[in-house]
This record gives C-alpha cells, structure tokens and sequence, in this order.
C-alpha cells in the first residue's frame, strides 16, 4: 500500500516501525478496498 519503512525488506518479515496513525490508516484503507472492516485489536481484545 505504498512504501514499506521496514529496516528489514524480505517478503516473509513483519513489518517494524509503524506508528499507530500509519497502522489504523492501513486498516481504513484495507476496510474500504476489501469491503470488510478492519481495525487495531483494543485492550480488552
């Protein structure tokens, strides 16, 4: 979904370094092209 800030650029690597604004941004922008809701899990997830 654009760029990847991850130190480490291997396909099966998670990716590090991601804020939690960028994170949730991801999650609308995946609701929206999937049709499906996503989002962060909260504290009691």
């Amino acid at each position: 979904m654009g760029n990847n800030p991850s130190r480490f650029k291997d396909a099966s690597r998670p990716i590090e370094r991601v804020s939690w604004i960028k994170a949730t941004e991801f999650c609308q922008e995946l609701s929206e092209i999937t049709g499906n809701l996503y989002c962060l899990p909260n504290e009691s997830q």
